[in-house]
């Protein structure tokens, strides 16, 4: 397959909106589906190419799907983004779980002096990460900065939102102002603030998981995009 022919099937899957870790994917199996339709039914390019479009139609057609975007997209790209998105909620409600169960325990164990110390220790550190990474990764984000209205990844939309000083500021001021008997307490105040922390929590993983596959997946197409974009 010529260059300029590559280029036709790349064209092609971007008008199909395919973000690139996915249009990587989708274009090596257009071009071996279209090389063997050349070689076993002796087929032009032009009708090996028309072939694999009518077996993707289906998979690629857009359309309107009713999201709040209002942005038509395919039955492939939401399936392909549910299997890489849906897993990262379901392990955050976990881990965000098994976090305020150990932050319950630990205010048990220890004196609460020590425990309101490390709380808010916590805190600090969970939004710290997110903004760590990014800061070893920044060379990665402003060279890929160029591309901003390049679709990437699903992980794209949360990987580049790393702080969040409204929900920082509010739980640091709730750790600051938390006493002894919030932990065991059940009034609904308190039921209320455990909730918000336990959101804070599972949203901060969330972010954390989003970003790290997000800046795994531009390494891997970042060498794409420079040479075809």
């Amino acid at each position: 397959m010529t260059i300029e022919e590559k280029t036709e099937v790349r064209n092609y899957l971007i008008a199909k909106k395919l973000p690139v870790d996915l249009l990587m994917e989708v274009e090596d199996h257009f071009v071996s589906q279209i090389n063997h339709l050349q070689s076993e039914k002796n087929l032009s390019f032009n009708d090996a190419f028309n072939a694999a479009i009518i077996s993707w139609h289906d998979d690629l057609k857009l359309k309107w799907d009713g999201n709040f975007s209002l942005e038509d997209t395919s039955d492939f790209i939401k399936k392909s983004a549910n299997n890489k998105i849906y897993p990262v909620f379901k392990q955050a409600v976990w881990v965000a779980f098994a976090t305020s169960g150990f932050i319950w325990m630990v205010s048990v164990i220890i004196p609460f002096y020590i425990f309101h110390v490390l709380f808010c220790l916590f805190i600090i550190s969970l939004v710290t990460i997110p903004i760590l990474i990014f800061w070893q990764n920044r060379k990665l984000y402003k060279d890929l900065g160029r591309f901003q209205t390049l679709p990437i990844s699903p992980y794209q939309s949360l990987g580049r939102l790393f702080f969040f000083p409204v929900s920082f500021l509010w739980t640091f001021s709730f750790g600051l102002e938390i006493d002894s008997g919030f932990m065991s307490s059940l009034s609904s105040k308190d039921i209320a603030a455990k909730v918000i922390l336990f959101l804070f929590i599972y949203f901060e993983v969330i972010v954390i998981v989003f970003q790290q596959k997000y800046i795994k997946t531009m390494k891997n197409v970042y060498p794409y995009i420079q040479e075809n974009f």
